[in-house]
């Protein structure tokens, strides 16, 4: 149908349409005026970022493992924000609690053990790192594995404290399996008002090392007691057990302190830590998870962490003096270069969960910077990087980092993309916003004697044990899994490689004659570090033997012409095979 209209109907339409194009044009400026005002009021009280932040720090991830950030006043103080973040969690959620999260349910993406990580962090930066008030439950919460009891320490004389060791005297003669019975020690819980781990840090002192250990373990420790009499240590070791170190296993090790009535040269104290725990926590931190412990409730500022089964070579206390120590307050040491590597989601995961510049903005925070992420680790995707054997470390300056290790073991990533405890200690600090630790430069190496690589143009090392040389010095530091050729032996595994022992380029010919040789300390003639393992190389930089149940691996200078394929090798001088000799010959007779 057709309609007809007068021109002075369309007259009247285009002027309506006119004003209300006018109309919502003056809206629109009015509203972009409004918009600028605010921001510009806004940005006078809270301090932008002076670079722009990552698409890593925009991700949706990170900011949904955030969901209290957004209810907080930046014109707070950092006491009222941290208050206002924690009032509000447990409004919303007055149930939570920090909670195991292991297993298949709980993948990288998964949002609840992701959250559980940053009210963590969140609470250690606010009550641990300043002397704010907390609410008592708040303390529960956060750390459900405590009792809040503090260890049970007992010197080698017999002496017994709690929460803090004191020191005895007694001549060895007059010490017997009945000087370490347990006492009447009152062990009154830290009060409730305080924050527990605050009250922990605030009483730590001094140097000293600290070592695992329970029954099993004892004849190891032995002789890493006579290896550090050897070095002349004097720093003091304190043992962690959980009740299953016995009273003769105490006795044991006093007497390898005191052998021939020496004056001991250093203190040592074993310590319970199974008061510390929940009866619900009491069955975890087991196996490799017991060091945490070790970890957490020694009462050191530095501390020197210990396997019972290194060998070590140099003064723990010149350790502290070397160069990336100085620096950076700790010393790591680098795993074999290996050809396991991990998914981009495993990374992906800490990248969004760790301190970011969200968090820094909001709650000053130490944070990782997107830099970091390019490192060695996070670029290589290595699944081995860190050999816990022996490391170094300042509690005091790291402490939250400390107490986040602690709970690594609890989330499922960090279970399933780590071999046991071992990454945990540095990828606690990561996850708690500290990014100046250091690892020496060097790789996991082999020490004893060259051998001509197959095609004799390239030298190997074959060794049992995993050898680690100081970058600074290249002199050798440590091995680990003991110091002889072979340090676990049966008559069907001598039998086994007899078939194989001169692949390692020793000529023997009967099970007696190899017992004797795996018996042996290992040769310092030479070292090699081998070069960072490239997929589609010619040669692995590490290849496994089949002798002494597997634990051989013989390390190659070289894979290929290209300088990354290249390793390094030097020979140790007369006099530094003299002493890494007369060291393991102590270590042997301890």
């Amino acid at each position: 149908m057709f309609v007809w209209c007068s021109e002075g109907h369309h007259s009247r339409s285009a002027m309506r349409l006119l004003r209300l194009t006018f109309l919502t044009y003056i809206k629109l400026v009015v509203l972009l005026f409004l918009a600028l005002l605010g921001y510009l009021l806004y940005s006078t009280n809270f301090e932008w970022p002076k670079v722009l932040l990552t698409p890593t720090e925009q991700s949706e991830l990170s900011i949904e493992y955030r969901p209290y950030h957004q209810f907080i006043d930046p014109k707070l103080s950092l006491e009222e924000k941290c208050r206002a973040y924690f009032t509000h969690l447990f409004k919303e959620q007055p149930d939570w609690t920090l909670t195991p999260k292991l297993g298949e349910s709980f993948s990288h993406a998964e949002k609840t053990k992701s959250q559980d990580l940053v009210h963590l962090n969140l609470y250690n930066h606010c009550y641990m790192s300043n002397d704010f008030a907390i609410v008592p439950e708040w303390d529960e919460k956060m750390y459900p594995y405590l009792s809040r009891k503090l260890p049970v320490f007992q010197h080698w004389s017999g002496v017994q404290s709690y929460g803090k060791p004191e020191k005895g005297d007694a001549k060895i003669d007059e010490l017997s399996v009945d000087s370490y019975k347990r006492q009447g020690v009152s062990m009154e819980p830290v009060d409730k008002g305080v924050p527990f781990w605050r009250y922990f840090k605030a009483n730590l002192e001094g140097r000293g090392i600290i070592v695992s250990l329970s029954d099993n373990y004892v004849r190891e420790a032995t002789k890493l007691i006579g290896n550090l009499k050897a070095l002349s240590n004097t720093l003091p070791i304190q043992f962690f057990h959980r009740g299953d170190l016995s009273n003769d296993g105490k006795l044991k090790l006093t007497q390898a302190l005191m052998k021939n009535n020496e004056q001991p040269l250093f203190d040592i104290w074993f310590v319970d830590v199974s008061p510390c725990l929940n009866e619900e926590y009491k069955g975890s931190f087991g196996s490799f998870f017991n060091k945490m412990l070790a970890y957490g409730f020694n009462t050191f500022k530095e501390v020197v962490l210990l396997d019972t089964d290194v060998a070590i070579f140099k003064s723990l206390e010149d350790l502290f003096k070397t160069k990336v120590y100085k620096e950076a307050n700790t010393l790591f040491f680098k795993d074999r270069s290996a050809e396991l590597r991990l998914g981009e989601d495993y990374y992906q995961f800490i990248q969004d969960t760790a301190p970011s510049l969200i968090d820094h903005q909001i709650f000053n925070m130490p944070y990782i910077s997107p830099k970091h992420f390019e490192s060695e680790y996070f670029a290589g995707r290595y699944f081995h990087y860190m050999e816990a054997g022996l490391f170094l470390i300042n509690r005091e300056l790291y402490w939250n980092g400390v107490l986040m290790a602690l709970w690594l073991s609890n989330v499922e990533p960090f279970r399933a993309a780590t071999w046991g405890e071992k990454e945990h200690f540095w990828l606690g600090l990561v996850m708690s916003g500290f990014d100046k630790y250091k690892f020496d430069d060097y790789w996991t190496g082999n020490v004893g004697k060259l051998l001509l690589a197959e095609g004799g143009d390239r030298y190997k090392i074959c060794s049992a044990h995993p050898a680690h040389a100081l970058a600074e010095t290249n002199e050798l530091i440590w091995l680990n899994s003991g110091i002889t050729n072979c340090h676990k032996m049966s008559d069907d595994m001598l039998r086994d490689d007899i078939e194989h022992v001169s692949d390692i380029g020793v000529d023997i010919k009967s099970k007696e004659e190899l017992n004797k040789y795996y018996k042996q300390a290992v040769d310092f003639d030479a070292f090699i570090i081998p070069p960072d393992y490239k997929p589609g190389s010619e040669f692995p930089p590490t290849d496994g033997v089949s002798l002494c149940n597997r634990y051989y691996y013989c390390v190659y200078e070289e894979i290929g012409q290209e300088p990354d394929q290249k390793g390094k090798k030097w020979e140790f001088s007369e006099s530094q095979i003299e002493w890494y000799k007369n060291v393991a010959e102590k270590y042997l007779s301890a």
